[in-house]
């Protein structure tokens, strides 16, 4: 294993150590995922039928949406600040987190008198509900930005099957015992609120100098990064909201069964996010900017044969466990060919780590813009084709835009 490892280090000029270490558990987590949304979905599958999936759907996708007026952006800073031994951020953050969780609720709320008067009790209620957990679950969510910013991949990992775990449970249970919108969506928010505050106690806070500047431009940074979010949210969550909208909760049921699977690639995506934001913080420009590209082709050989693979299984799969959604079939081998473009990862990251406001102000105004554009104009053109033919889209020009703006003078 050694020798393989140095091999592999000198051939491809990546730190083997680090990335078989760090990217060991995260891959182990993120496996761990895959199978509890695997289970959760056959019983979404074969317990619920496709209008209350849909709804519920639905509902998950507006906590999301709204979430944006919180202080999302948090949890880069929260990973920055740990990486860099600002410990004591974390604190700070969370505060910051609870505080603008209210604007939160406050919206949910208008949301819910809005269905209320609609004469949409299903829909007033959730949102309800949501007013109530969304914004402890998303405070809650730093616990992981934390670990991953002191490199305890390992403690995270573990936790993170922990609460994986239990929010299963949690949720198989409320399907098969109830199956009722409202009573599933309360369940899910929270199962993670009560996992997030169990994994809070994990928290170790060093002794650290405080440095009034440094995490002055961290929250100027997570407020920048928020604002940024709001648009790129936005349009990342606008298909299922008009697909509801327009179609029907049983075609948005379909997408969704369509998506899932592929959307686990992204979790890839996002660990190797994890890995090289610590590793970048404590880079230089030039430093990064020298094997980007060559990382970068590495990187694509393994999201093809991940793609190749996809497309081969996906038909067992849901013959398998989905019979009920044999349409999502081939929408789904479609809508995976976007993880070919989860490269872009890379030099997005090393804006975020050099805190390039301007940049990423750009970045996420113009690919968010591409999205909603596309879906707007291919939904109502070919219903859930356009949806996905949308999102492969923006995942492509997210994908080249990022490395534009990264190496343009």
């Amino acid at each position: 294993m050694k020798r393989l490892e140095l091999f592999i280090q000198k051939k491809f000029n990546i730190d083997t150590r680090y990335l078989f270490r760090g990217g060991f558990w995260l891959l182990l987590g993120h496996a761990f995922t895959m199978l509890a949304v695997l289970a959760t979905s056959y019983f979404f599958a074969n317990y619920v039928d496709e209008h209350t999936y849909g709804v519920y759907k639905y509902l998950v996708t507006v906590g999301i949406l709204i979430s944006v007026f919180s202080l999302s952006g948090l949890s880069s800073s929260v990973t920055q600040a740990a990486a860099k031994g600002y410990f004591s951020y974390y604190s700070d953050a969370m505060k910051l987190s609870n505080r603008y969780g209210l604007l939160v609720s406050l919206i949910a709320f208008i949301g819910a008198a809005y269905y209320f008067i609609q004469d949409n009790l299903t829909l007033s209620v959730g949102l309800v509900v949501i007013a109530l957990f969304q914004p402890l679950m998303n405070s809650g969510a730093l616990v992981s930005s934390y670990f991953i910013g002191r490199q305890q991949f390992s403690l995270n990992t573990n936790l993170h099957i922990f609460k994986t775990l239990l929010t299963t449970v949690f949720t198989l249970a409320s399907i098969l015992l109830s199956g009722d919108i409202l009573v599933m969506l309360t369940t899910y928010l929270v199962s993670n609120i009560l996992a997030n505050k169990i994994c809070s106690f994990y928290v170790d806070i060093p002794s650290s100098d405080s440095n009034e500047i440094e995490e002055a431009r961290l929250n100027k940074f997570a407020k920048h990064t928020s604002i940024q979010n709001m648009m790129a949210v936005f349009a990342s969550q606008l298909d299922k909201i008009l697909i509801f909208q327009n179609l029907g909760a049983p075609q948005l049921a379909t997408y969704a069964f369509a998506t899932a699977l592929p959307d686990q690639y992204k979790g890839i995506t996002k660990t190797i996010e994890m890995l090289v934001v610590p590793r970048f913080s404590n880079h230089s420009k030039e430093s990064i900017k020298k094997n980007i590209l060559y990382k970068s082709f590495i990187y694509l050989i393994f999201l093809i044969l991940c793609l190749v693979a996809y497309i081969i299984v996906a038909p067992y799969i849901f013959s398998l466990l989905y019979p009920q959604y044999s349409e999502a079939v081939a929408l789904s081998q479609v809508y995976v060919f976007g993880i070919i473009f989860g490269i872009g990862s890379l030099p997005l990251s090393a804006l975020k780590t050099n805190l390039e406001n301007k940049n990423l102000y750009t970045f996420n105004t113009i690919t968010a813009s591409v999205q909603i554009l596309s879906l707007i104009v291919l939904l109502p053109l070919y219903g859930l084709w356009g949806a996905v033919i949308s999102r492969i889209i923006y995942r492509a020009f997210v994908c080249f835009f990022a490395y534009y703006l990264y190496f343009k003078k």
